[in-house]
C-alpha cells in the first residue's frame, strides 16, 4: 500500500523533556506490557550519551539519566541516534511518522523528509542516516538522498543498483550496496539441482540445512568512477551481507550478518581474522576500530 508523500512534512521540533526521575519512571510504566522498555541505538555527542528507546531519547550525563526526550506523547519510539560529524549534529527519527530531527547541541530542529512515494513496507524496513567527514546521506526505500545543510533539504542521488540496500562511505566516497537475492529463490535452485541428480548440490544443500545463514547470498557492492560503474570483487569465504559498518579514511570494516568481519576498499572485499562472532563495530574520529564479539566482549 502506498503512503501519500504529502504526509511526510516536518513536525514541530522541540521535544518534551522529562527531567525528574519520577516523570521518567512514569513514562516507562506507561509502556504496554507486550513492549517493555528496550533500547535500539547509542551515540556520543558533545560529551553526553544519547540512547534511543521505545520510551523516547535518553540523555545520559556521566552515569546519570539527565532527561528523557519525547517528540510525541502518544508514540514516543525513536530510531537512531546518528552522529553527523560533517555538520556537527545528532540525528534521530520519530518511528510513528518517520519525522527527522537534528540537534546542534543547543536546539532541536525538524527537517522535512524527502518528498517521495513510500509503501508501508518501506516504512517498516526503516531509514538510517550515514554520515562521512563531509557529507550526510539518508538511506531507505531502496534509495539514497544527500543532505544540503545550507538549504536544509535532501537531494536524491543517482545510484548504480536498484533497489539499494545501503551506502558505505570511504573517505566520503560512496560504495553502493545492493540487496542480496532472496534466500527462498536460492533454496529452490538447489532443490531443482538435487532433483536432477546433482550430487554436489545435495551435499551443499545438507550444509545449508545445518547453517541456514549460508542461504543468504552475497550483496553486490558497486563503485562509481566518472561515468564507469564496476562491481567490487568479493573475496570473503562466506556471503558478504553488511550488518554494521565502521569507516576509516582508506577503508571500511564491516560486521556481517554471519558475524564475520570484512575489510572493504574500492578495490576488494576481504575477510579479516577475528577472535569470534562479531556483534557490533565502530570507529572513533581518529580511525581506531573497536568491535564487540559474542562471549568475549570488546
Amino acid at each position: 500500500m502506498l503512503l501519500p508523500a504529502m504526509a511526510l512534512v516536518a513536525a514541530p521540533a522541540e521535544p518534551v523533556a522529562l527531567s525528574t526521575w519520577k516523570d521518567m519512571e512514569q513514562a516507562v510504566k506507561q509502556l504496554p506490557t507486550y513492549a517493555p522498555l528496550s533500547f535500539s541505538g547509542v551515540a556520543f555527542f558533545h560529551g553526553k550519551l544519547y540512547v534511543s528507546s521505545n520510551a523516547g531519547l535518553w540523555v545520559i550525563s556521566g552515569t546519570t539519566a539527565e532527561a528523557l526526550l519525547r517528540f510525541r506523547t502518544d508514540d514516543a519510539v525513536v530510531e537512531g541516534p546518528w552522529l553527523d560529524r560533517a555538520n556537527d549534529c545528532l540525528w534521530i527519527q520519530q518511528a510513528a511518522d518517520i519525522g527527522l530531527f537534528r540537534f546542534d547541541g543547543k536546539r532541536w530542529e525538524s527537517v522535512d523528509f524527502p518528498q517521495t512515494q513510500l509503501t508501508r513496507g518501506d516504512v517498516l524496513n526503516g531509514f538510517r542516516i550515514i554520515a562521512g567527514r563531509r557529507s550526510t546521506w539518508l538511506i531507505g526505500a531502496g534509495k539514497a538522498w544527500r543532505f544540503n545543510p545550507s538549504q536544509h533539504s535532501w537531494t536524491m542521488e543517482s545510484v548504480p543498483v536498484s533497489p539499494l540496500s545501503t551506502v558505505i562511505l570511504i573517505d566520503d566516497l560512496p560504495l553502493f550496496v545492493g540487496l542480496s537475492p532472496r534466500s527462498n529463490t536460492v533454496l529452490e535452485q538447489y532443490i531443482k539441482r538435487v532433483d536432477a541428480g546433482d550430487t554436489k548440490a545435495k551435499a551443499e544443500l545438507e550444509a545449508l540445512v545445518r547453517d541456514p545463514l549460508l542461504l543468504q547470498q552475497p550483496a553486490p557492492v558497486y563503485v562509481v568512477s566518472g561515468k564507469a560503474t564496476s562491481q567490487v570483487p568479493d573475496r570473503t569465504s562466506k556471503p558478504f551481507v553488511p550488518a554494521k559498518v565502521a569507516s576509516t579514511i582508506d577503508s571500511a570494516y564491516v560486521c556481517t550478518r554471519h558475524g564475520d568481519v570484512a575489510r572493504v576498499t574500492r578495490a576488494e572485499i576481504a575477510s579479516v581474522e577475528a577472535p569470534g562472532q562479531c556483534e557490533a563495530i565502530a570507529a572513533d574520529s581518529k580511525g581506531t576500530i573497536a568491535a564487540s564479539f559474542a562471549r568475549l566482549g570488546l
